[in-house]
């Protein structure tokens, strides 16, 4: 450039060359290769195999991120040695299992995810659990925004893994081992962090795959910790899955719930919570039969009854537990804000736990009592015949009561959202991670909290700020943790129960119960003979002169149900199409 005579406030060359200073590149924005290869001729190809393609993507994602390491290392004014570097595969290892793998105390098996140690050490190079991992490193390292080419390349390894793995599960031999479950696993992680099906559903579908590899398994392999640990690991998710979308396991309750883990007191409240989702099921299938009887509709009472008799089995679960898996009340809020979406916490207590472990079991506990209260409130309307909430007998009790959970459930939300990060004195124990420094901000701790507020964010007993404020945690989730779909599960379609009050009342087994016990009345029968005598009498009329309408009247009178507001029952036609 044209020297103006003002001396260059730029750098020294130039300054010394007298020209206008561009200014410093971005190291982040840098590309470095070695001075050879860029000597090197480039030979022009017609093609390009995809091997290749991959590996000058690794290359760059390794010298983009090398430059990123060095200006974050010089930004720091670290006192470590500048030569120490660390590559981008390793730092999304770290970044993933400090935020996903959860160990469990001494003495314990209170952790999650720990069996993902000893299975990556013996993972051969490209196996299906080699795969899954690298895409689920880098797809939780990509939320730090460095670059999308570290987010394309998750996927690539993510599709790389579903072929992997999905010949894998052709293997019977290989099907059932413990790295092939445990790769499935990883797939489910991978999709609640992506959401590339725009919401729960794959990893559902990966859920739903991990609960049948588990139950083709013999129990030999629960002697083992390893064994243990994807049990524990699968029975969690397959609880969440059953409290988010009504999903049973593939057996009972009773094989899921056996005495595999070390804490009674964790596993009488896993086992009731999965009690929870039979409930529910039995209710969904009951209200979709294609010939429902009147004894179906009798089996409303007994799964009103079996949610009453559960409900209270959590409400004196509390006070059988010791004082370490109770939770405390670390503070109160007694500030509000004009806009509960953007709150850490809402004004009340805040409760602390000994960590995500115990969180998560009270988050489940709390979730299944609202499902229970639900549940109940579904039956009443279908057996009093009432669409209004609140012209139910059951209102009052119930209502409060729900009411008291869903408070409860959302002062544990600031626990998993990470707002003790800088209150860490407020807190009994540190949750401690497989990698980097022990802390209370986690992605793992995060997804917990993702079951209750998904299920209170559109409940009829929750107040607008808790709604609110539900919706709010649900994006900061999705954008401050990465879990992306946080984001589509705040989209509601109504508020509940009452949005299930009327679907239920539209049901088919709905329907064909209020044919079955509809009284006849005394219009009825006036239609029906006033049809009769248009079409022409069949039978000679009667010479007595008894009124004949009202002896018909009177023996086709019908006594009400002393349980409901339909009429007693008749007699059940005969077996046929409906």
């Amino acid at each position: 450039m044209v020297y103006t005579g003002v001396p260059s406030r730029g750098c020294y060359l130039c300054r010394s060359r007298k020209i206008k200073c561009p200014g410093y590149p971005v190291l982040a924005k840098t590309h470095f290769r070695p001075y050879t290869e860029i000597r090197k001729p480039v030979r022009k190809e017609t093609s390009h195999s995809s091997s290749s393609s991959s590996n000058d993507e690794e290359e760059y994602l390794f010298n983009h991120w090398g430059a990123y390491a060095a200006y974050t290392a010089d930004a720091a004014s670290s006192p470590l040695d500048s030569t120490i570097k660390i590559t981008l595969q390793d730092a999304a290892s770290c970044h993933f299992l400090s935020n996903w793998v959860l160990l469990s105390p001494p003495g314990t098996n209170r952790g999650i995810f720990e069996f993902l140690l000893p299975i990556s050490r013996h993972a051969a190079q490209g196996s299906p659990f080699h795969l899954a991992f690298k895409a689920c490193s880098l797809s939780s390292f990509a939320r730090r925004g460095l670059d999308p080419a570290v987010e394309r390349q998750a996927i690539s390894f993510y599709v790389k893994a579903l072929a992997a793995t999905s010949d894998a599960l052709s293997r019977p031999s290989v099907a059932t081992c413990d790295a092939t479950l445990a790769t499935v696993m990883l797939l489910a992680i991978y999709e609640i962090q992506s959401a590339s099906t725009h919401g729960i559903q794959g990893w559902s579908f990966h859920v739903s795959g991990s609960m049948q590899l588990m139950n083709s398994r013999s129990w030999k392999r629960l002697d083992t910790d390893l064994g243990m640990g994807i049990f524990v690991a699968v029975r969690v998710k397959l609880i969440l899955l059953g409290l988010l979308q009504g999903k049973t396991p593939p057996t009972s309750s009773e094989w899921w719930g056996k005495g595999t883990f070390k804490d009674r007191y964790a596993l009488v409240g896993l086992h009731l919570t999965t009690k929870t989702t039979e409930m529910r099921n039995e209710l969904e299938n009951l209200l979709d039969l294609d010939c429902a009887t009147l004894d179906d509709f009798d089996q409303l009472s007994v799964i009103m009854a079996k949610c009453q008799a559960l409900e209270e089995h959590f409400r004196k679960w509390p006070d059988t537990l010791p004082e370490y898996f109770k939770f405390g009340i670390a503070a109160w809020i007694h500030a509000s804000s004009a806009n509960p979406a953007e709150m850490e916490a809402l004004p009340g207590p805040v409760h602390s736990y000994r960590g995500p472990w115990v969180g998560g079991i009270w988050s489940m506990v709390r979730t299944s009592r609202v499902i229970l209260v639900n549940s109940m409130f579904r039956c009443s309307a279908l057996i009093h015949q009432r669409t209004d909430l609140q012209s139910l007998p059951e209102y009052a009790t119930l209502a409060q009561r729900c009411a008291d959970v869903i408070s409860e459930a959302m002062a544990g939300v600031p626990y998993h959202l990470g707002w003790f990060r800088n209150r860490t004195a407020l807190l009994p124990t540190m949750p401690s991670f497989a990698c980097g420094q022990d802390g209370t901000e986690s992605s793992l701790a995060a997804f917990l909290a993702l079951l209750p507020l998904t299920t209170m964010q559109d409940h009829d007993f929750a107040t607008e700020d808790q709604r609110l404020f539900a919706k709010g945690r649900l994006q900061f989730m999705a954008h401050q943790f990465g879990l992306r779909s946080a984001a589509f599960a705040e989209k509601s379609t109504g508020l509940t129960p009452s949005t299930k009050i009327l679907q239920d009342y539209d049901s088919r087994s709905a329907q064909r119960w209020r044919r079955l016990r509809l009284p006849v009345t005394e219009v009825d029968v006036a239609e029906t003979l006033q049809n009769e005598y248009a079409l022409g009498p069949t039978t000679e009329p009667e010479e007595d002169g008894r009124d004949t309408f009202g002896s018909v009247t009177q023996s086709t009178e019908l006594t009400i149900h002393s349980r409901s507001q339909w009429g007693d029952r008749a007699q059940p036609p005969e077996k046929g199409p409906c």
